[in-house]
This record gives structure tokens, C-alpha cells and sequence, in this order.
């Protein structure tokens, strides 16, 4: 029995013969064939990028797209590059800079409609978190920002900036020897673009209200707080209480083992 991607293969090459492709064309470009509304959505993440690099400093260098169509693509990136497909897209000049390669197939398949979910220690807030879409646009959007995000990150790192001005706004991004591909760099600059871009759910707890203190901890977390609204309001009291009801639980449970 054939894997799944190597029949997913065979049934690209047989629909590339059938419309009389040539070899020039790519898996990418006989997947992207089938999906009708491909144009439309590969359009929409350029523009993206575009308004973006817009809202950036004119030094900030130009962030290269890749937008991948193949079925079996699942994860998309985004950071600082240099690499086959970025010569490619610069005419073959070997260059260094920020960059997003998406998993556009994933857009239509996991996330059309529902929940486009986050990182377990960014999923509760409402400028970073898991956000409502209701349909691939939305979802494109959305992964559009969340790697871009991680391109401004990996290349200011590279720069060694301590701020960016962001659609007029200077965020302050504060210096790590080990920055964490999820850390307080990031959210910040992750936090901008989803407010700018309105995808914002403001009935939740927002990074962008949080002290620095608290978003040093949020970066350190290793369990998120069942309750991230109660504990942004008093993280020492919520620690406290929580703390409490453990023990108060244990007791209880000794105290049916020893009946």
C-alpha cells in the first residue's frame, strides 16, 4: 500500500498530464490548479505582506513570500532566511533577510471555519490567543500575521535592536542571549499586528495591558493559569488561592483514603 503523500503524488502527475502540463510546471503550481479559490487567497496574503512592509521603517528589508499549495504541507514558517527559494524570488542574488513560507492547503482543510488555535501559553489572551475565523480568509490573515511576526523578531534579533516603529507605534523589544521562538519579542510584536489588522478579541485579557513583569513571567510559563483574567488582575492572590485549594483537595483525598 502506497504512503499517503506518494499517492497524492501520483494523483497530482496524473491530473498534470490530463490538462497537458508541462515539466516546467511544479507540484505547487498542479496543486494550486485545483483549489479554485487559490488566486484569491494567494492575493490576499501578498497584500498582507505588503501592508505590513508598509507600516515598517524603509530600512527594514523587504520580507520574501513563499506560499505553499502541496496537500501534504501542514506547518508554515516564518523568520530569517537564506536559502534556494529566496535567491529564487531575488534573482538569484544570495541574500539574508526576513521571510514566510505558508501551508496555504491547511487554510482550507483545518481552519475554513472555527477556532485557529495558538500556542498553549499565548491561546487565552485576546491579542495572541485562539481567534473565532469564519472562513480561509480569515485564517490566511491570520497565519500571515503570526509569521511575519516571527520574521520582524528573528530579523530585528539579527540587527540587534532594541525597538521597532510599527505602524507608527515604537515597540520597546527587549534583548535576550536565548530568546524563545514565543517570547515577549515576539507576542509584542505579534500584539501590534493583530490589533492593527482587527483581529482582536477584547472580551479577553490583552498582552498589550500587561506590565513588563508580568509578560516576563507569561514568557517563562510552563502551566497556563486556568483563569488568565484573574490572574493578570492579581498573579500573587491567584497563585495564592490556588495554591490553597491543592492542599485543601489533598487533605480531603488523605482523608478519604484513611476512612
Amino acid at each position: 500500500m502506497k504512503s499517503y503523500p506518494a499517492q497524492l503524488m501520483e494523483n497530482l502527475n496524473a491530473r498534470k498530464r490530463a490538462a497537458g502540463l508541462t515539466s516546467a510546471h511544479t507540484t505547487v503550481d498542479i496543486a494550486r490548479l485545483e483549489i479554485p479559490e487559490s488566486e484569491q487567497l494567494d492575493a490576499l496574503a501578498r497584500e498582507t505582506v505588503h501592508t505590513i512592509q508598509q507600516g515598517l521603517p524603509k530600512s527594514f528589508p523587504e520580507i520574501y513570500v513563499k506560499l505553499d499549495w502541496v496537500p501534504w504541507r501542514t506547518w508554515s514558517r516564518g523568520g530569517r532566511y537564506q536559502g534556494e527559494w529566496r535567491s529564487r524570488l531575488n534573482d538569484h542574488e544570495m541574500t539574508t533577510g526576513p521571510g514566510i513560507n505558508l501551508a496555504m492547503h491547511r487554510r482550507l482543510r483545518n481552519a475554513a471555519v472555527g477556532t485557529v488555535a495558538e500556542y498553549k501559553h499565548l491561546s487565552k489572551f485576546g491579542d495572541v490567543g485562539d481567534f473565532h475565523v469564519d472562513g480561509p480568509e480569515d485564517s490566511v490573515v491570520l497565519v500571515v500575521l503570526h509569521e511575519v511576526a516571527h520574521a520582524i523578531d528573528h530579523t530585528s534579533q539579527a540587527q540587534k535592536a532594541a525597538s521597532i516603529s510599527l505602524f507608527g507605534n515604537r515597540l520597546v523589544l527587549p534583548q535576550r542571549s536565548e530568546p524563545k521562538p514565543h517570547g515577549i519579542r515576539f507576542i509584542r510584536i505579534y500584539s501590534a499586528l493583530r490589533t492593527e489588522f482587527d483581529r482582536v478579541d477584547n472580551s479577553r485579557t490583552l498582552t498589550s495591558d500587561l506590565a513588563d513583569e508580568l509578560l516576563d513571567r507569561v514568557e517563562r510559563w510552563s502551566r497556563v493559569p486556568d483563569d488568565v483574567d484573574e490572574w493578570a488582575k492579581d498573579p500573587l492572590r491567584y497563585t495564592r488561592e490556588r495554591r490553597r485549594r491543592k492542599q485543601k483537595t489533598r487533605r480531603e483525598q488523605t482523608r478519604g483514603d484513611a476512612l
